[in-house]
């Protein structure tokens, strides 16, 4: 992720573009800091939020808060950056597994593919009462994941 937003960055750079997010602005402040980038993915990836970016740089003896009023900001940006390499990665296993897929009578890629679902609450088998949960297809050929799907019982 860091890798492909360095590459984003310094294309726009090179290009002298000025329009782009907010994170990439001349303004300084902490989410400027690649620490913070850092520390806010490291909490995202382990299921913490809010209260862990605020108790941990604390801790840590960083500064109170260096992040007051951006955590949010951040976490969105941080969200889409994370989705746009999660899509572009699909897209190339999908790729992948049409290269590796034979072609049938038609003139078309014949890929062949496995989904399976999951839900989060684990059960006794009998209970589906669980709120969320994901739908992954692997190509049988790359043995890559080609397609995600996040499953939800609410209404978002």
């Amino acid at each position: 992720i860091c890798r492909r937003r360095n590459e984003r960055r310094q294309n726009e750079q090179d290009s002298g573009s000025t329009t782009g997010s907010s994170l990439y602005s001349n303004r300084v402040n902490a989410t400027d800091f690649s620490i913070n980038h850092k520390l806010l993915l490291g909490l995202q990836l382990s299921g913490s939020g809010r209260t862990e970016v605020k108790i941990i740089p604390g801790m840590l003896n960083l500064a109170n808060n260096p992040m007051a009023h951006r955590i949010t900001d951040m976490q969105e940006e941080l969200g889409l950056a994370i989705l746009t390499v999660g899509r572009e990665v699909l897209h190339e296993n999908l790729d992948k597994e049409k290269v590796l897929s034979p072609v049938g009578m038609d003139g078309r890629k014949n890929p062949s593919v496995s989904n399976d679902a999951r839900w989060d609450k684990r059960g006794a088998g009998h209970q589906y009462d669980s709120l969320s949960g994901c739908s992954v297809m692997n190509g049988n050929r790359s043995g890559l994941t080609i397609e995600l799907e996040p499953m939800s019982m609410c209404c978002i």
